[in-house]
């Protein structure tokens, strides 16, 4: 068994402030997940979710995100470059511009570009952590990669709940200048208590 090191406060707060909750409010149910902001260039920043929470024929009605201080912001579709990816890739990733009101109240994330980066090989037992927005006490959870797949997805063991879908997986080096995203969780074992989630390059080289 592994056993994930402890996440350092100065990083859980960065990294809250890349991270909200997003929910869809009509008449026929009410949607809600986790979201992340993410930096894919200079010139590129996105909003990145799953698919079944935000997708083509949910993207008009009132989308709301409740940011790391609790705000509660609308945010409008209109004049946008989003990007769709249904299942079994599931993600959604919403074009976030600086004119936006929530700029100033967000950081993004950076992401490894591929399995290693800046001479760190992401393995099996790595230390990970996110921050999920499941209604639960505790939005911060850590566990360890525990098997990379063929098909570039990987197992975790990080405790997930309803509402954690579109949560981003980030690697813990204790390094809070190199806070990067690794994947973004999209299922649960709920029975063997294994998450399984997709490498983030992989779904950045599909909006490029």
């Amino acid at each position: 068994m592994s056993f994930h090191r402890p996440i350092p406060i100065d990083i859980t707060l960065k990294a809250m402030k890349c991270v909200c909750k997003i929910g869809i409010n009509n008449k026929r149910e009410g949607l809600y997940g986790t979201d992340f902001f993410m930096r894919v260039s200079d010139e590129l920043n996105y909003l990145i979710t799953a698919y079944h929470i935000i997708n083509e024929n949910l993207i008009n009605e009132n989308i709301t995100l409740e940011i790391w201080n609790k705000n509660i912001l609308n945010l409008k579709s209109d004049w946008r470059y989003i990007k769709y990816f249904p299942r079994p890739i599931d993600i959604t990733a919403i074009e976030i511009l600086e004119t936006d009101n929530i700029y100033k109240d967000i950081e993004f994330l950076d992401y490894v570009h591929d399995l290693n980066y800046t001479g760190y090989k992401i393995y099996k037992n790595a230390d990970i952590f996110t921050i999920q927005y499941t209604f639960g006490k505790n939005p911060t959870s850590a566990g360890n990669v525990i098997e990379i797949h063929e098909n570039m997805e990987f197992a975790h063991n990080i405790p997930t709940d309803f509402g954690s879908g579109g949560c981003p997986i980030i690697l813990l080096d204790n390094n809070i200048n190199l806070l990067k995203v690794i994947g973004i969780h999209q299922s649960k074992d709920k029975e063997n208590k294994v998450g399984y989630a997709k490498f983030i390059f992989q779904i950045i080289n599909e909006i490029n």
